[in-house]
């Protein structure tokens, strides 16, 4: 199992996407986590070349082949995430699953807005490990519907 987590920018005061001023911890946690239950994974910061993450997207999707896609969303760069999902998909079959405090608030509504697969609500260490090893086995929905 292969994980790739795609970071987006952060929107500043002045309302434009620019770079994160820090590495994002959360996304890191995840990493942390999963690396130490035997599962590969990797993070694509958009937010350090903006003006051509979808060619990153691409670039690093076609590199890492990952069987597992994740997005973390905050509410004020929704509309990037919605757009780097597309971009997403264009380029592997493998699922997305969405984390952070905009799935956390909003449910189910960017999943059914994009078609996107899964989506975490909270902390999202031991879903998301129980997310990837069902994938893994070849999931089935009663398997998912089990997972927070």
């Amino acid at each position: 199992m292969k994980v790739l987590f795609i970071t987006l920018p952060c929107r500043g005061w002045e309302g434009k996407p620019g770079k994160l001023p820090f590495p994002h911890t959360g996304v890191g946690y995840l990493v942390a986590y999963l690396k130490q239950k035997g599962i590969e994974s990797r993070i694509l910061d958009t937010s350090l070349d903006f003006a051509n993450y979808q060619t990153n997207i691409r670039e690093a999707v076609q590199k890492h082949s990952p069987d597992l896609v994740g997005i973390t969303i905050y509410s004020n760069i929704v509309n990037e995430a919605r757009d780097a999902a597309a971009e997403i998909r264009k380029n592997t079959q493998a699922p997305i699953v969405v984390g952070g405090p905009h799935i956390s608030v909003t449910n189910k509504e960017f999943l059914e807005l994009t078609g996107v697969e899964f989506g975490i609500m909270r902390d999202g260490e031991v879903p998301l490990y129980k997310l990837a090893t069902a994938l893994a086995k070849g999931g089935r929905d009663a398997e998912f519907s089990r997972i927070p």
